[in-house]
């Protein structure tokens, strides 16, 4: 397999709602694969599924999802989706990685990332790729 490009797909953050979860009102993710490009959408949302129609994504083509929250001015991208299981811890990093200088250029500035997804219900998806991914 090739290796996998890493790209922000879309993004939609309410900064003043970036927190940890609130009654499930948090930040959820999905990521798309085509190709080689694995592609991050974030919206704040109530499921996995809206990510997917907010972005008007293709469900075939959704390899993982999460959570997306700040705390103690960290980025957190962990947990994992009912519906599309989780994205592999590596993935997790490098999507932070790209979302923060998005994040910078509203003001926020997060000083370190904890990429935690929950690796029990990773998407099958994430097994066959090849480690050495951009």
């Amino acid at each position: 397999m090739e290796c996998l490009e890493y790209r922000v797909g879309g993004l939609e953050i309410d900064l003043e709602r970036i927190g940890p979860s609130r009654l499930g009102e948090e930040h959820k993710f999905v990521v798309e694969a085509i190709d080689n490009i694995a592609s991050i959408y974030v919206t704040q949302t109530l499921g996995h599924q809206l990510v997917g129609e907010i972005f008007r994504l293709a469900k075939p083509r959704i390899i993982g999802g999460g959570s997306l929250y700040l705390l103690d001015d960290k980025l957190f991208l962990n947990n994992y989706s009912k519906d599309y299981g989780s994205i592999s811890k590596v993935a997790a990093q490098k999507f932070a990685e790209l979302i923060i200088p998005e994040l910078e250029k509203q003001g926020v500035k997060p000083i370190g990332i904890v990429a935690n997804p929950n690796e029990d219900y990773i998407n099958n998806y994430w097994r066959n790729i090849d480690s050495n991914s951009k």
